[in-house]
């Protein structure tokens, strides 16, 4: 069996390069780190982010966008005439709020364990609006919990 090898850098110098690819028009294909966009996708989910060329974003969609002095992978719950309005699906509290130019590129495709994650369905795109707008029940529901296993 072929060993698969594997480095790390730092997330802004890969993010740099993925910016590059996509400024030159190319996919980007990477893992998901992290838990902020979690129960959608999660750690280790295979994504494809593209060229926003000339595609209409709208709430609901998953953006990789430079935010302060990284980049974010959230997606969009709002959108005015000059910003968007980000969040990750596992935040409960926090929104970004960019400049339509920070966005870097779209999310279109994801897999886990080489199935496809439906992103834009209407049936996915209902629930995670309907995850957003729960975010209230959902402090109040992990305060419960925590203290169940913390007593």
């Amino acid at each position: 069996m072929a060993k698969t090898l594997s480095k790390t850098i730092e997330n802004h110098l890969f993010f740099q390069h993925v910016q590059e690819y996509i400024d030159d028009g190319k996919d980007v294909v990477f893992s998901v780190r992290g838990s902020s966009m979690s129960p959608f996708l999660k750690e280790r989910d295979l994504i494809t982010i593209k060229p926003l060329k000339d595609k209409d974003l709208k709430a609901g969609h998953i953006v990789l966008a430079r935010y302060k002095k990284g980049y974010i992978l959230h997606r969009v719950i709002r959108i005015d005439k000059e910003f968007l309005f980000l969040a990750g699906d596992a935040n409960l509290v926090q929104i970004e709020k960019v400049d339509r130019n920070a966005v870097v590129g779209f999310l279109s495709e994801a897999t886990r364990d080489k199935k496809d994650i439906p992103l834009y369905t209407s049936r996915m795109l209902c629930y995670a609006k309907l995850w957003y707008y729960i975010r209230p029940i959902r402090r109040v529901w992990i305060k419960l919990f925590i203290r169940k296993i913390n007593p």
